[in-house]
């Protein structure tokens, strides 16, 4: 027996809302070079010393 999934496809406010949550996001972590590496850090991109983490060598 197959199965479907069936997604809806989302209307072009809700992608221009999504998009700007995004932007704004992003621009809050490039703010200082300071917020970049915490959200770098947090996310186990770098170590703690702001090495590249391991897995991104």
């Amino acid at each position: 027996m197959a199965m479907v999934a069936v997604i809806a496809k989302r209307s072009a406010a809700e992608v221009r809302s999504e998009v700007r949550a995004i932007k704004k996001a992003g621009d809050q972590i490039n703010k200082s070079p300071r917020s970049a590496r915490a959200f770098l850090r947090k996310n186990g991109f770098i170590t703690k010393d702001n090495k590249v983490a391991s897995q991104y060598r």
